[in-house]
């Protein structure tokens, strides 16, 4: 199992050991490739040399991602982001492209002058290498294409939510966000829509219920940011950066988010994305789970209780508060739903 930051791999073993009993038979017989037309064994070295360089680069970018967590500063993943920028220019820009033209450059030498090779295991050494490596490359384009549509794909899921998407920005997100970071939202995304099977107010809630559970979203305090906290610099549901003046609301854990990305969040799944604590510890989920579907039906169970005052946080220092109240009509639906009943009573002016 690769560990992340050096991510080791079975091919690395078979190239170290096809690199060293190569410049073994290599460094013995070099006088004898002085007959072959071409030097092979410069390209042999010089090919070697590059591979060993680009997997080297590799690691490296594993060392960088590694540390480009949402639980590390902003100052670190920034640094770490212009370091895979400057290394994945390299791979991408000169390693890759010379790889390819030197593999091509070798095939052809060894065609016109693998008769002069200086013993007959050599050939078939040389022929399985070339196929190495054009496999390799071929393999290395595969998944670099793979990755950037899957990457695209998620870019276009937002346009329809009015986001702007471009190449750039799919290329600028696979380097911000590392395969391991994507994945992992992957997987955490998958298992909050498990999560949501019992809490989607769609399939079971009545349209008082939804309105209750909205006022609840919209009693969550709303600040305007005045800085980007250095701990927490971007949201993680959108993985979008913040900037000052962006309207985040904060949840009771005291993590902040956009406020559409976790308005959208919670109408589906009531635990915070960052640590999966309850955003309302008093909402009776098995309660909700139990629900029919049919909006007349009266419910015996009563699953909200009144909010607990310790919802309400403390404005940070670097954010203004946005003072939001519920509606008269919301309020009205939260005080039936606390005596029990299902159905949405008429708003009586005070």
């Amino acid at each position: 199992m690769a560990i992340r930051g050096v991510d080791f791999k079975w091919y690395d073993g078979f190239f170290l050991s096809m690199l060293a009993t190569s410049i073994i038979i290599v460094t013995i017989n070099w006088r004898r490739y002085n007959t072959c037309t071409y030097p092979l064994h410069i390209w042999i070295v010089v090919d070697y040399t590059s591979v060993f360089a680009f997997r080297l680069l590799l690691f490296i970018d594993n060392a960088l991602s590694a540390g480009m967590g949402l639980d590390f500063g902003w100052q670190q993943r920034y640094a770490r982001f212009c370091g895979r920028v400057v290394v994945l220019s390299i791979l991408s820009l000169l390693l890759y492209p010379f790889l390819c033209a030197w593999t091509v450059i070798g095939t052809l030498w060894f065609r016109d002058a693998k008769d002069c090779l200086p013993e007959e295991g050599q050939k078939w050494g040389f022929l399985i290498w070339l196929l190495f490596s054009y496999c390799a490359l071929l393999c290395i384009a595969c998944m670099s294409v793979g990755k950037w549509l899957a990457r695209r794909q998620a870019h276009l899921f937002r346009a329809q939510q009015g986001l702007p998407v471009s190449e750039y920005g799919v290329l600028v997100d696979m380097i911000r966000v590392p395969d391991w970071a994507y994945e992992a939202a992957g997987l955490e995304t998958r298992a909050i829509a498990q999560d949501a099977t019992g809490y989607h107010p769609g399939l079971f809630l009545t349209s008082a219920q939804r309105e209750a559970v909205e006022a609840l979203i919209q009693e969550l305090p709303k600040f305007r940011l005045k800085a980007v906290p250095t701990d927490c610099s971007e949201c993680p549901i959108c993985l979008e950066e913040f900037h000052v003046g962006n309207e985040v609301r904060g949840m009771p854990c005291a993590h902040n988010f956009h406020v559409e990305c976790i308005d959208e969040w919670l109408r589906l799944n009531v635990k915070c994305p960052r640590c999966r604590s309850s955003v309302f510890p008093n909402l009776d989920l098995s309660a909700l789970s139990n629900l029919h579907s049919d909006t007349e039906q009266t419910s015996h169970n009563a699953f909200v209780t009144t909010q607990p005052s310790s919802l309400s946080r403390s404005t940070p220092t670097h954010a203004a508060h946005t003072e939001n109240t519920a509606s008269l009509h919301t309020d009205t639906a939260l005080d039936a739903l606390e005596n029990g009943n299902s159905s949405m009573p008429s708003a009586s002016p005070h």
